[in-house]
């Protein structure tokens, strides 16, 4: 993706309508380095509620679109396309939103976790490749200071060896029933049909992946490959055998690879 210092990047945006947490997250975000600038948008199944953050973000009109697949194919033809797209839809839509503008030759900027599964991962990475495009993945939390503080502290030693990690993740939004009403079933993030058997783990658990794991169990090794499948592979110990102590045996037998290697 090339950048022009006295050209902002443009940006257009894929979920994130009235209400989304997630989707002002990555905005507010935009606004703090001033370096991109949000033109266009899909931001709700409902064009009403698309056009209701249209209004606020003073987007206009003719870049609001009904669905992702309609925006991916004229925002492709326009001689002033957007750069690239954000994507802050549920995780289960992540792979069929990325994939379609990947296709249209348009740089994908993705909210954690990419896909659901790593064959989907691996088949998004692999087209932007072929296509000379970017794939970015974003982990909001290690831009706040306290994690890149702590996360600091741990590579340093400060705090001596790590023996375990303590995570909790406070959000307003759990203190209620997750259920969709309309539905009679779980939200996306309790429902194990659309995130599979690792759920929330899978979902904001990549956070505490990224954030905590990483740096405090692995005693500040690189995030390499190896590390990165060693991690997974303990995760999907975890939820295979819904049994916290194969986790720590899996944790534990790949902090010594790491570490050695």
């Amino acid at each position: 993706m090339a950048f022009h210092q006295n050209k902002p990047i443009a940006l257009g945006m894929v979920g994130g309508g009235p209400d989304s947490g997630i989707g002002e997250t990555h905005r507010i975000a935009m606004r703090i380095d001033n370096k991109c600038e949000l033109i266009a948008g899909a931001f709700s199944r409902s064009r009403e509620k698309s056009l209701v953050v249209a209004k606020e973000l003073r987007i206009a009109g003719e870049r609001i679109y009904d669905n992702y697949r309609s925006m991916a194919a004229a925002e492709s033809k326009r001689e002033d396309k957007i750069d690239a797209v954000c994507v802050v839809t549920p995780t289960d839509h992540h792979y069929e939103v990325a994939k379609t503008f990947l296709e249209a030759g348009i740089h994908v900027i993705c909210d954690k976790p990419l896909c659901v599964s790593l064959s989907e991962a691996k088949e998004l990475l692999s087209l932007a490749d072929k296509s000379s495009l970017i794939v970015c993945l974003t982990h909001n939390y290690t831009g706040y200071a306290m994690v890149r503080q702590t996360a600091k502290m741990v590579r340093n030693g400060e705090l001596g060896e790590i023996k375990a990690v303590h995570v909790e993740h406070a959000s307003g939004w759990a203190s209620k029933l997750q259920e969709d009403e309309k539905k009679n079933e779980p939200s996306w993030r309790m429902n194990p049909t659309r995130l599979g058997d690792a759920g929330l783990l899978l979902d904001l658990g990549t956070d505490f992946k990224k954030d905590a794991l990483v740096p405090s169990l692995f005693h500040g090794a690189a995030a390499t490959p190896a590390l990165q499948q060693s991690i997974a592979d303990a995760v999907s110990a975890f939820v295979a055998s819904k049994n916290v102590n194969v986790f720590v045996k899996a944790v534990d037998s790949a902090s010594k690879d790491n570490v050695s290697n």
